[in-house]
């Protein structure tokens, strides 16, 4: 099992992206308990994810979600609801990359 994990510090929402390819795949979104620590997955968690998600990265803004999958060589975008954390595949995602695909970061633009 691959795990990519990363946080929205302001929402405390943590997505962990498990690629278990031999039985199935998907993205689950957990909220985390500030004082203990303890996961509590989101409602509507796992989100479907094809391709072997590999790991997952969330841009500055906190808004969007991108998961660079293995098994089909594309990144997916995804976006976060504010108030849930839930997930939401952007329409026409799976964007084309060279082959598998295993990392993937963001970063501020740059003025």
């Amino acid at each position: 099992m691959q795990r990519g994990q990363v946080q929205r510090a302001d929402l405390q929402v943590t997505v962990i992206a498990v690629a278990a390819l031999a039985v199935g795949v998907a993205i689950s979104a957990y909220t985390i308990d500030a004082t203990t620590g303890a996961l509590a997955e989101i409602a509507g968690s796992p989100f479907a994810a094809e391709g072997g998600p590999f790991f997952v990265t969330v841009d500055p803004s906190g808004k969007f979600a991108y998961v660079a999958s293995i098994g089909s060589d594309s990144v997916s975008a995804y976006a976060i609801n504010a108030a849930t954390g839930a997930l939401s595949e952007l329409t026409g995602s799976q964007y084309a990359t060279g082959s598998s695909p295993t990392s993937i970061a963001t970063a501020r633009r740059i003025q």
